[in-house]
């Protein structure tokens, strides 16, 4: 958790210190998104006839784009407790989206009150998801880091 702290710390000055450039035009504007826990088992599966469920589907255990996105945002304000409070403040421009999905593979970006973007690679059937993290004018492309976890456990 202090490694954490100490490399956001890190990314915020040398941010502060190559200088930060204004929203594009309301392209970066936040987008909060609400998580409620899933209390029951029964609830993460759907008929095959679904297609905007919110769990693994019954026939195939494929995850749904809209679990991987809540467990995404479970996992990061998971790591960093003070997210959530910067989220809910709304002064900081923090947003995940689904930013491709395939039959194989679903990326959830995460923009980071940093400016960093974080990808996490999610196989649709395991579960596995690997991470890469880019932040304009300091890494000169996306990075795969050490981070991986299985994205069931975070749902």
């Amino acid at each position: 958790m202090k490694k954490n702290k100490v490399i956001c710390l890190i990314l915020v000055l040398m941010l502060l210190m190559t200088g930060c450039s204004s929203a594009k035009d309301g392209a970066d504007e936040p987008v909060t998104i609400t998580v409620e826990p899933i209390e029951d088992d029964a609830a993460t599966e759907e008929t095959a006839d679904s297609n905007t469920g919110t769990g693994i589907t019954a026939d195939s255990d494929s995850i749904t784009d809209e679990l991987a996105l809540s467990a995404i945002e479970n996992y990061c304000c998971s790591m960093n407790p003070d997210l959530k409070e910067m989220i809910d403040s709304g002064d900081q421009t923090v947003y995940w989206e689904i930013e491709s999905s395939d039959d194989e593979q679903i990326v959830v970006l995460y923009r980071s009150y940093t400016a960093a973007e974080v990808r996490y690679y999610i196989d649709r059937t395991s579960g596995d998801t690997y991470v890469t993290e880019f932040v304009k004018g300091i890494t000169p492309e996306e990075e795969r880091t050490d981070e991986s976890f299985n994205i069931k456990d975070w749902k």
